[in-house]
């Protein structure tokens, strides 16, 4: 028996399923654009954490530089109270001399210290998520082969294997401290007329020099310290201090005496003088043993005397200057700082313009600091001795007598004592730059 199908027929506009293809079909496309939004994403992520470990490691190196300047700060700090404490100067020489000596311990000092620190590694930083490295700064520094006293600080940082390097140059400075105020540190002797060298006179530092307002005939120098004495001719007196000292002097004569009370000391011992005033004018002032003046550390001292006869040696304590002012001049013997400061000493003898005396040193007498007798022809002999300056009318000196133009010498230690880092030394940092690895 034959079996009959029934024929189905279907409208040719029947759209049914058409709806699920386009379903799949979007949602393959919004699939595809998802991963690649999702790929790109994490492209942008990957790069943006690149370029932030690269910064960090930039900042890193940064930091290296910074902390590593402000351990050489105190290194040069360090090297200078060093150098100041162990410095010993050299009588020999001038003021100059011992301060370029002075500059090169200095500068030798922080060389030795900076190569004993150049190398450093700093890890005081957060170490990183998902890194085992923890970051830090590689930091050396280099001497500069071109500029002196110059050095190059170079920080490597280091972070999750990434790597920059920056360097800055830096420069100490050292600013020399102004000279010793001797007034007439050009020449350890000046003088209106002759001056003579003889015998065995022992000139410090060498060469030394020496002046007179007078023309060569009045320079009268034994051959061999042709090399040991540089002496000027035509040179006038300097202006100052002599005028101010004058019209001090002439101004003291019209002053009235002081009377004893005003300078004895408080225990009334006869061989020790205090300054208890500013000014002071006493007759006369004999000593020929050990006399101490006290000048107090409160303000600088005058004393005026009608006469001086020192036989022995007189000792000057305190920290002010003392300026002596003498009319009538027998014997100088022996006036000195205590502390060796014997700038701060000035002894000024107006004498007799129309006929110059003559003052005569010999044995063990020494005139320290600035002696001013523009008016008086000055004698070495035998032992005598000059530690500082003159100004005189004339000056000879022979025998075994020395002349040491070391005021400047003496002062130094104090000069330097009294400077202060902060004053004395700069040290001028070039920008940071990065440089390639």
């Amino acid at each position: 028996m034959k079996k009959r199908f029934k024929k189905i027929r279907m409208p040719a506009n029947n759209e049914n399923g058409y709806t699920l293809i386009i379903v799949i079909m979007a949602l393959v496309v919004i699939s595809v654009l998802g991963l690649g939004l999702m790929g790109t994403t994490a492209s942008t992520l990957k790069q943006s954490d690149s370029e932030r470990t690269d910064q960090s490691a930039f900042y890193i190196a940064e930091s290296g530089v910074v902390q590593k300047r402000e351990e050489l700060n105190k290194v040069v700090e360090n090297a200078y109270h060093f150098t100041k404490d162990n410095f010993v100067t050299d009588k020999n020489k001038s003021f100059e001399e011992n301060l370029n000596n002075f500059k090169n311990i200095f500068f030798a000092n922080v060389n030795t210290e900076i190569n004993r620190r150049k190398n450093s590694k700093y890890v005081n930083y957060e170490q990183q998520l998902n890194s085992d490295q923890k970051p830090y700064a590689d930091v050396t520094v280099v001497e500069s082969k071109v500029t002196s006293n110059s050095y190059e600080i170079i920080s490597t940082g280091w972070i999750k294997q990434k790597h920059r390097t920056v360097a800055q140059m830096f420069t100490i400075n050292f600013k020399d401290p102004d000279p010793p105020n001797n007034s007439i540190s050009e020449y350890a002797v000046h003088v209106k007329n002759g001056i003579t060298v003889k015998g065995s006179a022992n000139i410090y530092p060498k060469p030394i020099s020496v002046a007179t307002e007078s023309t060569p005939s009045a320079v009268n120098i034994q051959d061999k310290f042709s090399d040991q004495v540089n002496a000027k001719t035509n040179q006038p007196f300097p202006k100052e201090p002599l005028s101010t000292l004058k019209n001090n002097f002439n101004s003291f004569s019209n002053l009235p005496m002081s009377d004893n009370s005003t300078y004895k000391c408080t225990n009334n011992t006869i061989n020790k003088i205090c300054l208890n005033t500013a000014n002071i004018k006493l007759n006369s002032l004999n000593n020929d043993g050990n006399l101490i003046i006290d000048t107090g550390d409160d303000s600088d001292k005058q004393i005026f005397l009608n006469q001086l006869d020192n036989k022995g040696n007189i000792i000057i304590n305190g920290a002010k200057k003392l300026t002596i002012y003498v009319k009538s001049l027998i014997n100088i013997g022996t006036i000195k700082y205590n502390n060796n400061t014997n700038s701060n000493l000035s002894i000024y003898y107006n004498g007799n313009e129309s006929n110059p005396d003559n003052l005569k040193l010999t044995g063990n007498e020494k005139i320290y600091g600035k002696f001013y007798a523009p008016n008086t022809n000055i004698n070495l002999r035998g032992n005598g001795s000059v530690f500082g300056s003159i100004i005189a009318n004339s000056f000879d000196a022979r025998g075994n007598s020395s002349v040491s133009f070391t005021l400047e010498n003496q002062n130094i230690n104090v000069i330097i004592n009294n400077l202060n880092p902060k004053d004395s030394l700069s040290i001028d940092y070039q920008p940071i730059q990065e440089i390639d690895n």
